[in-house]
């Protein structure tokens, strides 16, 4: 009896030594771990690189230095496509620096790379490669973390000093036959390092923990899944190359250090979340093919000081510029067929100064607070408005003019909430003049809209009265029928 249980332990144990089917030498000498994948679509010859034994921390380091994952490996007499890489395949491979991603790979499952802490190159070459979800753990994420746990003695409270380590991560080059990349596959490259105390289940933070540097473009991707580069704490720049048909949402979001995108692509909209969150992007080339900027798109971006839209530009999506605090000035005047400002779209832009529509037979429809809380926001021309929400100007403290068009613009009860009684409201002519005088969310902004009713009906005999308006775009005096410039020139 008990030279049978201990042959059933010996060979449980020989199973749990040799959890990987086999393993081959790669050209360059390399031992790499294979698993065969029972998926049929890959077919009956397929494998997946995974690490040595039956539990990824059996084997620490199980692959070093550079690794070169090949397109195929023969074992026997027979050759085998490597389709995929394993979960936890490369994980606590501490000694890693480079891996280069074979053109056949299909998928790389959950936290593939995880603390490899020493990893500085990824050259990923996998023609089209499958999409992770939300709820997968990005393989690339945090590949540079690493914890140091600690049980301190009875008594003791302070937490000791931990294993510094140098984050190496620097280059992600994308392969010349690459067609997509997949979502969330370089996300949250960023962390942090830290110590824990298993008895106080409290943990400290010791050091930050930085992304990729640069990517390099090789060839041209067609489509950027959702997220894929999303949290990137130490990319500086990005160029995106023309030939690229898609950019995912929320592509490169939260990537605080990036300062300059240029992007080639002839795309026709910015997409939602694109570039939220990139605190330091102040230097932004659109192509002249975009037509829409989505939700949130630059939402915080407090480093851009103007924004030069591409002039085919016609809707302007929800919240696509709020909290992009140092930003001073917008071409909206340029836009000949820009016919939506939605929703909080420039909210809490605290630093603009003026807003001019382009003054066109379409208008503008602005949504409900658009331009709330824009506390620096002086002089609005609404000309080129056809419909105003509520709310839309709401906070806009030191607003002292408002030019509005010839025919009547409505506005609610709130547009101009916490905006001074004492705002200019310029029309066009006197007729235009007494509609807005007598309207009830307008009249607050006229000191005697009776009394402008009244000399409108006799403004041939009236030349005492006085008020600015707008002629040919410019600011002028109106006296009765006699009009004169700001510097109190007559004009003929």
């Amino acid at each position: 009896m008990k030279r049978i249980l201990f042959s059933l332990l010996g060979v449980m144990v020989a199973m749990g030594m040799n959890a990987h089917h086999f393993a081959e030498v790669n050209a360059d000498g390399d031992t790499i771990y294979y698993n065969r994948v029972s998926d049929a679509k890959y077919g009956k010859a397929a494998v997946e690189v995974t690490y040595k034994g039956s539990w990824y921390r059996a084997f620490t380091d199980n692959y070093k230095d550079t690794i070169v994952i090949p397109n195929t490996v023969k074992h026997g007499d027979t050759t085998f496509t490597v389709v995929g890489i394993g979960e936890q395949a490369f994980s606590i491979c501490h000694e890693l620096t480079s891996i280069t991603i074979a053109d056949s790979i299909k998928y790389i499952r959950n936290a593939a790379f995880k603390e490899c802490r020493k990893l500085a190159q990824i050259n990923y070459n996998a023609v089209h490669c499958a999409d992770l979800s939300m709820q997968e753990y990005a393989p690339f994420s945090f590949a540079n973390m690493y914890w140091g746990w600690y049980e301190y003695p009875e008594g003791r409270t302070d937490y000791p000093d931990y294993y510094h380590q140098e984050y190496a991560m620097k280059e992600l080059n994308i392969g010349a036959q690459v067609e997509h990349i997949p979502a969330f596959m370089f996300y949250g490259m960023a962390g942090a390092a830290g110590v824990a105390d298993y008895r106080q289940r409290t943990t400290v933070v010791k050091d930050s923990i930085n992304g990729i540097e640069s990517i390099n473009f090789l060839g041209v991707p067609k489509t950027i899944g959702d997220q894929a580069f999303r949290h990137n704490m130490k990319l500086y720049s990005v160029t995106i190359p023309a030939g690229v048909e898609k950019i995912g949402d929320a592509a490169f979001a939260d990537c605080d250090t990036l300062t300059k995108v240029v992007i080639n692509a002839a795309i026709d909209k910015v997409p939602q979340y694109c570039f939220m969150n990139c605190h330091r992007l102040a230097d932004l080339t659109l192509p002249s093919s975009i037509k829409g900027i989505s939700y949130k798109a630059f939402a915080n971006c407090d480093s851009l000081i103007k924004m030069d839209l591409p002039l085919g530009v016609t809707t302007i999506g929800p919240s696509a510029f709020a909290g992009c605090d140092k930003l001073a000035r917008v071409n909206l005047d340029k836009l000949t067929g820009l016919t939506t400002i939605d929703g909080y779209a420039f909210s809490q832009c605290l630093v603009l100064d003026s807003v001019k529509l382009y003054n066109q037979g379409t208008g503008v429809t602005i949504g409900n607070y658009a331009y709330e809380d824009c506390t620096n926001l002086s002089y609005v021309d609404l000309k080129g408005a056809k419909q105003i929400g509520d709310y839309v100007f709401s906070g806009c403290r030191n607003l002292k003019t408002t030019v509005v068009p010839k025919t009547f613009l409505a506005i609610r009860q709130n547009t101009f909430r916490y905006v001074d009684d004492t705002m200019e409201v310029l029309t066009e002519d006197d007729e235009s003049r007494s509609e807005y005088a007598a309207d009830p969310h307008w009249k607050r902004f006229f000191k005697s809209p009776a009394g402008v009713e009244q000399v409108s009906k006799k403004k041939e005999t009236d030349t005492n009265r006085s008020y600015k308006t707008v002629r040919d775009g410019q600011i002028v005096i109106q006296k009765g029928d006699r009009t004169f410039n700001l510097l109190g020139q007559e004009i003929k």
